[in-house]
């Protein structure tokens, strides 16, 4: 606490090293320790990048903001919303995917971690400006929603606003299409659900139709033939005969 941790101010000489040796023992600090370094990591994105690091160290560096936003927000080393936001808006859209691909792994690991660490970060701390709604991060939200099994009706309400078309990608909603480790695809199971996020990130354009595409319609149509008459579904299955 006296000799070591004012290395980590930002103007001290050996400020760089302190953090890399931190970020690559991978793991949350003792909570006296994190509390007091809280304030400086609020400041490390985007002096981060600034640093001539591999990437895996501002990968570790994701992860401890979202544990401690997601996990500990309610601990004196935690972060509360404007905080994590703060750090998320601060990250290159990179580390944003990596933020969302931890808040996946929360939400498995964790007993009812979608609706009670996901889905309350989501709605309250991801930042909602319109620049943060990028076609990678669309693809994140989607890997994401693939692996909410019961909770994807839910979770797609909340990360609905975030959804954009996607232009250029192909073959990334496969497994709304196929069964998976033996379970069915969503599809099956929520098939109008599966069509409005199909509706919300398949742009209007023939030439950007997912592969999968006409195969998942088929599953809706399958599994509830009344869809067919949606006006989602019409414009969706429109795309596949133009091709």
């Amino acid at each position: 606490m006296e000799r070591i941790l004012p290395w980590f101010n930002f103007k001290h000489s050996a400020s760089e090293s302190a953090w890399n040796g931190y970020l690559a023992a991978a793991r949350c600090p003792p909570q006296e320790i994190g509390t007091n370094l809280k304030p400086l990591l609020l400041e490390l994105f985007p002096r981060i990048y600034h640093w001539s690091w591999e990437h895996s160290l501002a990968e570790i560096a994701t992860q401890i903001v979202v544990e401690l936003a997601v996990i500990r927000k309610d601990h004196p080393d935690g972060l509360i919303p404007n905080e994590a936001r703060h750090c998320l808006r601060n990250m290159n859209d990179q580390n944003r995917r990596e933020a969302v691909f931890r808040l996946s792994l929360i939400g498995q690991r964790e007993d009812d971690g979608w609706s009670l660490y996901v889905i309350p970060f989501i709605n309250t701390v991801w930042p909602r400006e319109r620049k943060f709604r990028t076609s990678t991060l669309v693809s994140s939200w989607v890997s994401l929603l693939e692996s909410t099994g019961e909770n994807f009706p839910s979770v797609l309400r909340a990360v609905r606003k975030f959804l954009v078309p996607v232009e250029g990608e192909s073959h990334w909603l496969y497994r709304f299409s196929r069964d998976m480790g033996g379970d069915p695809p969503l599809t099956e199971k929520y098939p109008e659900v599966v069509l409005e996020l199909l509706d919300a990130v398949v742009p209007n354009s023939a030439e950007d139709a997912p592969y999968e595409l006409a195969q998942i319609l088929d599953l809706v149509e399958q599994t509830d033939p009344s869809l067919v008459r949606d006006r989602r579904f019409i414009r969706l299955i429109n795309l596949i005969e133009q091709t």
